[in-house]
């Protein structure tokens, strides 16, 4: 009798978590981004539930003619803790180096409806070689980069994004896009 408080506390926090997991983050979508030195333009595409493919492409400022693509797969593990997603992949660009990837993502809806936010790391695993990494709509050749992205809903397909990238040895990048989510 007096467990029965803290399983019913339990057990409602556990399907709250549940449903707002359920209720939240689409990975088919399409973005086009701009930072201080790049456009890009990328798709991701869920398929069979958890397995997600990427291509990106990006250029400097006389973009498409120096356009760099970017081709990725990752395998999503969905709520894994407090309702965030996170996702573990590889990405190849440039026909160098591959770099190997890990993103978490949350939906924030108990702040504000439609907001979310994520964190992502890319790393080649091989000390002092760079290579081409795409994180987050900015890229750049690099050993390693991390990543923050605020997203908000302005409706249900369509969502704004800021997020700052910062590569290793490399000027940090804002990046702000539009984000198409079907």
């Amino acid at each position: 009798m007096k467990h029965i408080l803290p399983i019913i506390t339990l057990t409602t926090l556990a399907a709250a978590a549940s449903a707002q997991a359920a209720s939240g983050l689409s990975y088919n979508q399409v973005n086009v981004t701009r930072s201080s030195q790049d456009n890009a333009v990328s798709a991701q595409f869920q398929i069979g539930g958890n397995l997600l493919l990427s291509a990106a492409v990006s250029g400097q400022n006389n973009w498409p003619a120096s356009s760099e693509p970017t081709l990725g797969v990752a395998y999503v593990f969905k709520n894994v803790a407090f309702a965030t997603d996170v996702a573990v992949g590889i990405q190849q660009g440039q026909w160098e180096r591959s770099a190997y990837t890990i993103a978490a993502r949350r939906a924030l809806g108990e702040i504000l409806p439609g907001l979310e936010a994520g964190i992502s790391y890319a790393d080649t695993y091989s000390t002092g070689n760079d290579t081409y990494i795409f994180l987050a709509g900015a890229s750049s050749w690099a050993e390693s980069a991390w990543s923050y992205e605020l997203a908000y809903g302005v409706t249900k397909q369509i969502q704004v994004t800021v997020a700052r990238v910062d590569f290793k040895a490399q000027p940090a990048q804002t990046v702000v896009g539009l984000r198409y989510n079907f």
